[in-house]
């Protein structure tokens, strides 16, 4: 908890005045606001500590700080503090307040009404104002924030329970360290496992009650265990197998994979098998159909005038097959280069197979410039002739003869075709002659056998396991009705005798704790001591169980502090020790009263606040420190300096930057 800014509205001495920055850095963290007695110093401390925790009947009361000029007025007015502060790297901003009402102006008496509290954080998210309290409790726990936020009263107190002789006058301090250090969560644990131990006391008392039906309930959720327990084998049993098939069918993948070329193949056989199969039928066909045409023309020189027509038909078909033939010849080349490319990675590792892409590419291009240059050839347009002799004739048959040709040019044409098809078949076949088919399909057949036996165990796999979340509910019902007389007695006092131990072992460890905060305070209370009194004779401190203090001296030995300057000299040693042990980083306000230390120990006190590393607000009066006194008591660590200043005769009071009031 770091301050920010504070403004102060109708509080105390000060009416409606601009924020006062509070703000420093870690190299110089001091914030010092120099004031005169009766100008406003525990004014402002008290605003600090009632914008945190509230009205402290204890310390002062809200409406003695509603201002008395405003009282005067007769009108009632509002009073409010606002403190921006920044916690666990966010800014919180927390505005406490009242409306005041005057009720006797002689006696400035107000009546306070419509208290209220708000706390926005960063972006001005609001809290909820039942959560403030927790949320400034997590920074700056109440009960320790008399040690951050010191004033002239508390020193009192300290100093008058250190000297008393009674135990009972230096508890307070006991329980205001063991409280900063965690001690009273540890009371509170071994007060609730006190309240444990009476109930089950009480639960043991009540007997034993339903014994012979928790019985018969055990003996059926031993019974469902056994089913469950079967079930449950069963389902492992059932998932390694489906574990076990699918790690197969992975390895029989990875072998499939080296078949893909063939499997082509094989597709592109049966194709060519069933192209062939259309190619006879159509042959058959047309035969018969050219026949019958044969035969109804049979007064023509047919025979000669088809076979002069034919040359030029018979070329083209033989640059057609040798046109197919190159294009097969080139596209098989081609899937089989980009088959091998496709293979160059593991299917299963995803790593590459070694294989020089860059050669395979370059020859597939070729391939391809080869396929278009062929295209390009096949549809150059190619002079056919026919004798001079039957062109008078065709003239003559002219009706006829169209389609006598167009169909003998079709058989023809399906002759070469299937010519190019057989051609096709045979270097497949034969390239498939080298592939074990019976293998492949073994491969194929076992897969297709594994994912019909995974599916198999899948469904049953989902009726087991309904079948065991049937069992479990069962389980559940019976468990419900057991009550747990079998047992409970011996069970319960086996739980009363760990719970007394565990209170046992609380109490010791709280005594342990305890000493051991006091031992911690001790050794750094006793470094800050010697570090403020510089006095060659003083080698620390000693506090005893009960909280009394000793100084220890290297030749009078033990002996309790003697003079004021000596026990407030203490004082702040004990709270630099509680800082220190506590390992809170929250802000230190100091209202200071060392007005009666001597010239010796003033600066000794001033110089070690200012090594404290922290951000500490001092309020001191001018005789205790001044502003040139500042510069060479605490060497370039104050950050800002304020003064506190009367403004007019009714003696109203503002705080101001040093700077501004030198102009």
């Amino acid at each position: 908890m770091k301050f920010k800014s504070i403004e102060l509205l109708n509080w105390g001495p000060y009416q409606n005045m601009p924020p006062i920055l509070l703000e420093t850095s870690d190299k110089s963290p001091i914030t010092i606001i120099y004031g005169n007695n009766g100008r406003g110093k525990t004014s402002l401390f008290n605003a600090i500590f009632y914008v945190l925790y509230g009205e402290q009947p204890d310390k002062f009361s809200a409406a003695r700080y509603a201002n008395w000029f405003k009282v005067l007025e007769g009108k009632e007015f509002p009073v409010k503090i606002t403190l921006i502060y920044e916690s666990q790297g966010k800014e919180i901003k927390l505005t406490r307040g009242f409306s005041a009402i005057p009720v006797n102006k002689e006696t400035k008496e107000v009546a306070v009404a419509d208290a209220y509290q708000s706390m926005l954080i960063d972006n001005g998210q609001p809290i909820n104002e039942k959560s403030i309290d927790s949320f400034i409790r997590r920074d700056l726990p109440q009960e320790i924030a008399k040690f951050f936020l010191f004033d002239g009263e508390e020193l009192e107190k300290v100093l008058k329970g250190l000297s008393s002789n009674q135990s009972t006058a230096r508890l307070p301090i006991k329980d205001g360290i063991e409280s900063l250090l965690g001690i009273p969560s540890l009371k509170y644990l071994s007060s609730e496992i006190e309240k444990m131990s009476d109930n089950l006391e009480k639960e043991i008392k009540s007997g034993d009650k339903n014994y012979e039906a928790d019985l018969e309930n055990e003996e059926k959720s031993k019974k469902i265990d056994s089913d469950i327990e079967g079930i449950e084998k069963d389902l492992r049993q059932m998932v390694d197998k489906t574990s076990e098939l699918h790690a197969e069918n992975e390895t029989l993948m990875l072998e499939l994979e080296r078949f893909e070329t063939a499997q082509q193949d094989i597709g592109q056989l049966r194709t060519l098998k069933a192209e062939e199969v259309r190619i006879v039928t159509a042959i058959d066909t047309g035969e018969q159909q050219l026949t019958g045409y044969l035969s109804n023309a049979w007064f023509l020189p047919l025979s000669k005038i088809i076979e002069s027509k034919n040359e030029s038909i018979i070329e083209n078909l033989k640059l057609i097959s040798e046109f197919q033939q190159t294009n097969f010849t080139l596209n098989a080349r081609i899937n089989e280069l980009r088959m091998r490319l496709s293979t160059s990675k593991c299917s299963s590792c995803g790593s590459q197979i070694d294989v020089d892409a860059t050669l395979i590419n370059n020859e597939i291009n070729q391939l391809e410039k080869e396929l278009a240059s062929n295209a390009q050839d096949r549809n150059t347009p190619r002079t056919s002739t026919t004798s001079a002799t039957w062109r008078d004739l065709e003239k003559q048959t002219q009706k006829l003869m169209p389609v006598l040709l167009e169909a003998d040019k079709s058989v023809r044409r399906n002759k070469f075709g299937l010519a190019a098809v057989r051609s096709n078949i045979m270097i497949i076949e034969n390239r498939l002659k080298l592939v074990n088919q019976f293998d492949l399909q073994e491969k194929i057949t076992k897969r297709e056998i594994n994912n019909n036996t995974i599916n198999d165990l899948k469904n049953n796999i989902d009726n087991q396991t309904e079948n065991l979340n049937i069992k479990k509910k069962e389980k559940q019902k019976i468990r419900a009705k057991i009550v747990g007389a079998k047992g409970v007695n011996p069970v319960f006092r086996v739980k009363l005798k760990y719970l007394e131990q565990l209170q046992e072992v609380i109490e010791t460890s709280i005594v342990k704790f305890s000493n051991s905060i006091r031992l911690r305070v001790e050794e750094k209370a006793s470094e800050h001591f010697v570090n403020i009194m510089k006095n060659d004779d003083i080698i620390g401190l000693e506090i005893s169980e009960d909280y009394q203090v000793w100084i220890k001296h290297k030749t009078l030995g033990r002996k309790p502090a003697g003079s004021f300057g000596q026990n407030l000299v203490f004082v702040y040693a004990l709270i630099g020790a509680l800082i220190d042990v506590s390992g809170n980083g929250s802000s230190w306000v100091i209202d200071s009263p060392i007005a009666k230390l001597d010239e010796i120990r003033a600066p000794s006190v001033w110089r070690w606040i200012s090594q404290r590393k922290r951000q500490i607000i001092v309020l001191p009066h001018k005789n205790e420190l001044t502003p040139e006194n500042a510069k060479i008591l605490m060497a370039g660590m104050v950050g800002r300096e304020y003064e506190i200043t009367p403004i007019g005769e009714d003696a109203w009071s503002e705080i101001k930057p040093l700077m501004d009031l030198k102009g």
